[in-house]
C-alpha cells in the first residue's frame, strides 16, 4: 500500500506532465538522465544527476519534477542552502505542494533569520492540507489510511509554525504571546526544551500552578547541567508557593507518569 507522500507524488507529476510543453523533440540523452536520476537511490549521486540534468537542459521536461526530488533528497543529506534553492522553484510552478511547505517551513525555521518564512509556510502548508483533505483519496488508497496520513502531515505543520511562533515570543519576552502556540506545539509533541519555555512562560503570566507542574516534566526530560537548574527554579517555585518542599517529589512522580 503506497503511503500519501508517493501518492502525492504521482498527483505532482500529472499535473507537471499535463503543463504545456515545448514543441522541441526530446532527445534521447535527455530522457535517459531523467531516467537515471529517478531510478538511482542515493540521495547525493540522485542530486548530482539531477544537477547535470539542469545544467545541460535548463528548460527540460521533466525539470520541476526533478527539481521535487532533488528537494526531497537535499533534506535528506542536510543541505539546507540546496533544499532552499530547489524547493522555492518548485513552489513557483506548485504553490500548495503540501511536502514541499513542510520542508521548508522546517529548513526556514533553524535559520537566525527564517521565522517569518517558516511560520508563513507552516501556515500555508496547514491550509493545503485542510483543502486536500476536501478531495476524495486516490483510488488505491483507502479513505481512513489517506485521512490518517493527511492529519499527520497537519500534526507536523503546525507543530512548526506553533514552535516557532512561541520560540520568537520568548525571544521578545513576550510570555502571553508565547503561552498559547507554546501550549499547542507541547500537546502535539513533548521535549525537554518546550516544557522548559512553557513552564516560564506559566511563571511570568502568574499561573503558578501551571509552571510547577509544567516544569515538573521539564525536569523529567532534561539530562545534564540544565536538569539542575530546573530543579533549583522547581523547588523555589514550589516554595514560594506552599511554604515548604513537602508534596514537591510527588509532583514530580505525577509528571515523569505523564511522560512515561
Amino acid at each position: 500500500m503506497r503511503n500519501i507522500a508517493s501518492s502525492l507524488m504521482v498527483l505532482l507529476v500529472a499535473v507537471l506532465c499535463a503543463q504545456p510543453m515545448s514543441a522541441m523533440e526530446i532527445s534521447a540523452e535527455e530522457a535517459s538522465l531523467y531516467q537515471q536520476a529517478g531510478a538511482e537511490q542515493d540521495p547525493a549521486k540522485k542530486v548530482a544527476l539531477i544537477e547535470s540534468y539542469i545544467q545541460k537542459f535548463p528548460e527540460g521536461k521533466w525539470r520541476t519534477e526533478l527539481v521535487y526530488s532533488a528537494a526531497l533528497a537535499c533534506d535528506q543529506l542536510k543541505q539546507p542552502d540546496k533544499v532552499i534553492s530547489f524547493g522555492e522553484e518548485v513552489l513557483k510552478a506548485d504553490p500548495s505542494n503540501i511536502n514541499i511547505l513542510l520542508i521548508l517551513a522546517n529548513t526556514y525555521s533553524a535559520r537566525p533569520d527564517g521565522k517569518d518564512k517558516s511560520l508563513a509556510y507552516s501556515a500555508r502548508c496547514v491550509a493545503a492540507i485542510d483543502k486536500k483533505a476536501l478531495d476524495p483519496p486516490p483510488a488505491d488508497v483507502p479513505e481512513d489510511q489517506y485521512k490518517a496520513e493527511l492529519d499527520k502531515l497537519k500534526k507536523s505543520a503546525q507543530f512548526t509554525h506553533d514552535y516557532v511562533a512561541g520560540w520568537r515570543a520568548m525571544e521578545l519576552k513576550d510570555y502571553a504571546a508565547a503561552e498559547q502556540p507554546l501550549k499547542s506545539a507541547y500537546s502535539i509533541k513533548r521535549n525537554a526544551k518546550l516544557a522548559l519555555w512553557l513552564g516560564v512562560a506559566y511563571e511570568k503570566n502568574g499561573k503558578i500552578d501551571d509552571a510547577i507542574s509544567t516544569l515538573a516534566e521539564a525536569l523529567v526530560l532534561l539530562n545534564g547541567a540544565q536538569k539542575d537548574q530546573v530543579q533549583k527554579k522547581l523547588e523555589q517555585l514550589y516554595q514560594q508557593k506552599h511554604g515548604s518542599l513537602d508534596g514537591l517529589q510527588k509532583i514530580i512522580d505525577d509528571a515523569r507518569g505523564r511522560i512515561g
